[in-house]
Order: structure tokens, then sequence, then C-alpha cells
């Protein structure tokens, strides 16, 4: 029996039970339909092969190696076949991240790849290398009271007003075991996302279910400092932070997108603030990177922070 959810701003009709979305009543008007079936074994006149997919405008196939194989097309179609007995939370894994990625870059949105929060109705990305510690300030500002709008993916839009939405993904969190161990959260009570060694599942309660005005993005780094640095980008620098933080940037040319994809992150820059956050390596400063994010907010606000 099919399931309806949403997420990402879509409204979804899926073969699968997806524990990790926001479940709707039935539904006649679909954005994204989910299916179990087979996956052709190729691309007839694809535009871009590797080891992993096969892309060309509004169709791509990819396979996650003992988990499962996927084919994406016309940003309102997923079929899954499972090269396992069962679905497994890797399943979904592959399905939640890549294959949500590319249905967003095939309707014509931005993924951005990063934790999508709302703290006090202004919405901000807080992005970065993997490991930069994205997922641990994420949800230490959870544990401030701020709301979570998105996990990893984060699903941005022009609308008709020239304003940016964020769209809220689904109340869950991934987190190494090492963030967790930081957080004081005992992963012995998560839910381990099978074959990824150290990630489990955090369910969040604070979660901001409605579509937010995205303000400023945070690219966090991590060096040889002493405390927390923050310093505003402008001009090609911002530019940048947003180009090299697209989710699967790789799907981008052969789905005949580098253009549009290039103009609407152009755009993106007179919209958001645009900040690179260092911290120390070797260094727990999570209370100082909080602060230091509520801070530069305050003053979006209008307010004045407090030393």
């Amino acid at each position: 029996m099919s399931k309806y959810y949403s997420a990402f701003g879509l409204m979804i009709k899926s073969d699968l039970k997806i524990d990790e979305f926001v479940e709707t009543g039935k539904c006649d008007n679909i954005d994204v339909r989910i299916r179990l079936g087979k996956v052709p074994v190729t691309m007839n006149f694809f535009r871009e092969e590797t080891s992993w997919y096969q892309a060309k405008e509004n169709e791509l196939i990819f396979s996650a190696p003992n988990v499962a194989r996927y084919y994406i097309r016309y940003g309102n179609e997923i079929i899954i076949e499972s090269l396992i007995e069962g679905i497994s939370s890797a399943t979904k894994v592959y399905l939640l991240g890549t294959a949500f990625g590319a249905i967003l870059l095939q309707r014509g949105r931005i993924p951005l790849h990063g934790s999508g929060l709302s703290l006090n109705d202004i919405g901000i990305i807080v992005t970065g290398e993997s490991g930069a510690g994205k997922s641990t300030i994420a949800n230490a500002l959870i544990g401030k009271g701020h709301m979570m709008v998105t996990d990893d993916v984060a699903a941005l839009e022009l609308d008709s007003e020239q304003r940016l939405k964020m769209y809220p993904s689904y109340p869950k969190q991934k987190l190494w075991q090492d963030s967790a161990k930081q957080m004081k959260i005992d992963v012995t009570k998560l839910k381990k996302i099978d074959g990824i060694n150290d990630k489990y599942y955090v369910s969040i309660e604070k979660f901001c279910n409605k579509p937010t005005n995205l303000s400023a993005i945070f690219e966090l780094k991590s060096t040889r400092c002493n405390h927390v640095i923050v310093e505003e980008l402008t001009g090609r620098e911002q530019l940048e932070v947003i180009l090299n933080n697209t989710y699967r940037p790789m799907f981008i040319e052969p789905f005949g997108l580098i253009k549009k994809h290039f103009f609407q992150c152009v755009a993106m820059t007179k919209m958001v603030k645009v900040y690179r956050m260092y911290r120390p390596e070797n260094e727990f400063t999570i209370e100082e990177q909080v602060k230091t994010i509520e801070c530069l907010l305050n003053n979006l606000g209008g307010k004045q922070c407090n030393s």
C-alpha cells in the first residue's frame, strides 16, 4: 500500500515506507513518485558515465554497491531496485541524499550541502567539508532552542517575490559517533545507519515544518587558531562558497544545467550573507561557535549582541 509524505517542499507518493519523512494523508497532487522495481542496466545516449552513475538531461541512474540501484527521471520519479533482501536504512540514506539531490536539480531548485536551521525565524545554512563540524554545531543550536529545517540537503528556491525559500526536509539528523559523544548523547539509544560505520539517526523534536526565508550561510573550516574567527565574504568568494557547496554538483553538467545553476547562485549572492567561520582544529569550541552565530544573526535582526 502506498504511503504519502511531505519533504523538501514536495508531495511524495511512495511504495517504500520512509519513517524519516513526515507522513501526510492521501493527496492527488503528487510531485514525486517513488517505486520499487527494475532499474535499466544502462542508459541510452548518456552524456556522462562513471563507475557509479550514468546521466543525461532529466535522467540519472546510479548504484550504491551492495545496497541498491536508483533511477531518477524528469524530477518526478524515483525507481529503486534493491540489491539485498529487503530494504535497509542505507537504502534510504542514498534515497534521501543523492536521489533527492538529483530530483531537486531536475526540478530547477538549488540543493546545498549543509544543515538548515531557523533561529528566531531567520533561516541559515551551516555548510563545509566532511568533518568540518556541520552536524555538531547544528545539534548544539537545536539544543539552545532553535529549530532544525533540514539535516544534510537544503532545498532552496527563488519565489515569485524574489525571496530565497528553504524547504523543510524531515525531523531527523545524522550524527557521527564522535560528534554524539562530544554532545553527551548516548549512542546506545540511537538507531544505527546500516552500512555506514559509526553513524546514527537522532530524532529532532524542534523541527520547523514550514518554508523559511534564507538569510545567511556559514561555511565552517577547522584550522590552527586559538579561538573562533569569522569573516563576511563578498564578491567572488561569496559565490564560490555557494557553488562549491552545491549538493552533487557532478550532475549539473550532464543535466544541462551549468548556465542556469550559475545564474541561480549569482542571484543568491544578492539575497544572503555568506560567512566563513574558522574553529580551532584541536579544541572543542562549540559554545563559542554558537554564540558567534547568534550574535551575527542578532545584528542582522537589528538587535544588539551582548558580549
